[in-house]
């Protein structure tokens, strides 16, 4: 939920660059679909889907650590359930 959050935020970002003029890569996508400058928009958007996979894998590892965690402890554990028949 978090990573995905992510990428919501990203698209959020480039409305506010633009509309309030503030630089950053937002901006810049921007200023190059309206110049037509194919590389800056590939390199942008490159950049934006990596930053993206890597929030999600980040996401993705800190969930299964937290998860493995809470499983490891004691209320979890399988001697406090019995066996299923």
């Amino acid at each position: 939920m978090a990573g995905t959050r992510f990428g919501m935020q990203l698209a959020g970002a480039v409305l506010v660059e633009v509309v309030y003029g503030w630089p950053g890569v937002g901006r810049l996508i921007f200023d190059a679909i309206q110049k037509r400058d194919y590389p800056i928009i590939q390199g942008a958007v490159l950049f934006i889907a990596f930053l993206f996979v890597l929030i999600n894998l980040l996401t993705d590892l800190l969930y299964a650590w937290w998860i493995r965690g809470y499983a490891s402890s004691d209320a979890c554990s399988p001697a406090s359930h019995p066996p299923a028949m």
